[in-house]
């Protein structure tokens, strides 16, 4: 059995070392799964404070991520500004209806 450190991930939470990996390895499978394209807008509704938005965003055009949490959401939009990452963010419901690049911050 191996041994398993506590290590702050990118986010700030404050995790189990083999709990980083498995959730990382879950994410790179949800991308490679979902065929995205370069001129693709990938939708992550429950976002939370970003984990799969930000492996995602490598692969397409644009993220949007939307959260009930808006604290969540506050912090989602911190570290995209410090890692100049192109993911966009919406508050509510609003990711359940129609939406327009001009809603996204």
């Amino acid at each position: 059995m191996s041994k398993s450190y506590e290590v702050w991930t990118f986010n700030g939470l404050r995790i189990l070392e083999s709990e980083d990996r498995y959730i990382t390895k879950v994410n790179e499978e949800i991308v490679k799964r979902a065929h995205p394209n370069k001129s693709d807008i990938a939708l992550d509704i429950g976002c939370g404070s970003g984990f799969l938005a930000f492996k995602a965003v490598d692969y397409v055009e644009l993220v949007v991520a939307c959260d009930l949490s808006k604290e969540l959401l506050e912090y989602l939009v911190k570290k995209v500004k410090e890692n100049s990452r192109n993911i966009a963010s919406l508050h509510g419901m609003q990711c359940a209806y129609p939406f327009h690049r001009h809603l996204l911050t």
